[in-house]
């Protein structure tokens, strides 16, 4: 039985395996202004019904990021 030498198991669907669907936690970049690159990223995915779209789109929401024409 190889489970029993187990101590440690890493997944890497953090977010997705507790809750069910992806999360965007936090967002920087180190160059520009996060709001205004999010704000480029969020009017991208705007049409996409993607999961992770969804996920961008939502934190996007909450922080009152702009959509871009």
């Amino acid at each position: 039985n190889v489970a029993g030498w187990v101590s440690i198991i890493v997944f890497d669907k953090t977010g997705t395996l507790t809750k069910g669907k992806p999360e965007l936690v936090y967002f920087e970049h180190l160059e520009n202004s996060s709001q205004a690159i999010l704000s480029i990223i969020v009017s991208m995915q705007n049409s996409s019904n993607h999961p992770l779209a969804y996920a961008i789109k939502k934190k996007a929401r909450e922080k009152n990021v702009p959509l871009l024409s």
